[in-house]
Order: C-alpha cells, then sequence, then structure tokens
C-alpha cells in the first residue's frame, strides 16, 4: 500500500491569515508540533512541513523549542486523509469529567 501524500501547499493556502496574523504580531517565543495519526513523520518531513508555513512570516529568531508561548500544530491523521493546522486543534485531559453524575 504506498503511503498516503498530504498536500500541504493547500493546507498553506487555505489557512486564514487574517486570524493567524494577530499572534504573529505579538512578538511571543513559538514552536511547531507536528504530528501524525496512523503513521510516523520522520524529522526530515517535519523541517519540510515547517518550512512551507514560513510565507506567514515565521522568523527563526522567534522560534524556541525549549519556552514557547505559542505552540503551532500541524496533525495529519492518515485515517481520514486530512491535515490540520492551528495553535489549539484539539485539546482533552484525561483527568477532566464531562459533568455526568455531578451534584
Amino acid at each position: 500500500m504506498d503511503p498516503i501524500q498530504f498536500n500541504y501547499d493547500l493546507l498553506v493556502s487555505n489557512t486564514d491569515v487574517a486570524r493567524l496574523t494577530p499572534h504573529l504580531s505579538q512578538g511571543k517565543k513559538l514552536k511547531f508540533s507536528i504530528e501524525g495519526v496512523g503513521r510516523k513523520i520522520t524529522t526530515k518531513e517535519q523541517l519540510a512541513i515547517i518550512e512551507l508555513f514560513k510565507v506567514f512570516g515565521f522568523r527563526m529568531e522567534d522560534v524556541s523549542l525549549d519556552h514557547p508561548e505559542l505552540i503551532f500544530r500541524v496533525i495529519e491523521n492518515a485515517e481520514d486523509n486530512m491535515s490540520y493546522f492551528g495553535l489549539l486543534v484539539a485539546s482533552f485531559k484525561e483527568t477532566e469529567k464531562s459533568g455526568k453524575g455531578k451534584n
């Protein structure tokens, strides 16, 4: 079975720049988190994906891998053949309760 080829150019071109720009103008330290669901994304692939997002003005001096204030996530889901980009793509804490059964 051939690996799924994700169209990251399409993901970048469909990114809502108006919603992204305010975060970039804050001068906060940032990093990218590239995650694969259903497949491993190599370091080389991760770097190539990050390079595509430079069109939005990300600068190397803004990057902090140890103490980022913003974490941009790219999630590649091989199960639904979709890729996602954002500050908060999904959030779940195992300790959170659904609220059911509370008094």
